[in-house]
């Protein structure tokens, strides 16, 4: 694989002009990503769930908030929870890239949550299309020559599925029954 270093500075002068040219959903093809909301959130038996969609990536991630103190706050690890790719979250409510409308969940600070992701191996990330376009772009190579990444590139949106927000509504319910039915 060769970079081709006349047309690498050109994409480079084109992301520091257009710095949203990841995160902006028209360059992630059609979808329902397109139509669906960024951030969601919803009460479910008394808790706070929030979905909300990586800016780069497009995926959802989903969280259930817990109380502080209560038993279920506390390093994901020995939980025995079941939800999609499983638990990849545990810690403050901290979202990097959106927050929960305040308006509805005022008390944020007496939170810290639990989550999980939609990018795992077999998940669809829409903006992974933008990074494949950008990436052959940027090199000139043979089918030979890939790498790993950029095979994985490559074949993203052929095989995999998209996790909507209805699919991550549901999980979150699911999170929410187990720690229910454990209480």
């Amino acid at each position: 694989m060769k970079i081709n270093k006349k047309k690498q500075q050109e994409l480079v002068e084109f992301l520091i002009k257009n710095p949203s040219y990841y995160t902006d959903k028209k360059n992630w093809g059609e979808g329902e990503w397109q139509t669906e909301p960024d951030i969601y959130q919803f009460r479910y038996k008394g808790y706070w769930c929030v979905a909300l969609r990586h800016p780069t990536n497009g995926n959802y991630c989903g969280y259930v908030l817990i109380k502080k103190g209560s038993k279920w706050d506390n390093d994901y690890n020995p939980l025995d929870i079941d939800c999609h790719g499983g638990l990849t979250y545990s810690g403050k409510v901290y979202f990097s890239y959106g927050l929960p409308n305040p308006e509805m969940i005022t008390d944020l600070d007496s939170f810290n949550c639990i989550g999980f992701d939609c990018n795992h191996g077999g998940d669809f990330a829409p903006g992974m299309v933008a990074s494949r376009k950008f990436m052959d772009q940027m090199f000139d190579y043979d089918d030979d020559e890939l790498n790993y990444e950029l095979k994985l590139l490559r074949h993203y949106e052929k095989d995999d599925i998209y996790r909507n927000l209805q699919y991550v509504k549901r999980q979150l319910e699911m999170i929410v029954d187990q720690i229910v039915g454990e209480q």
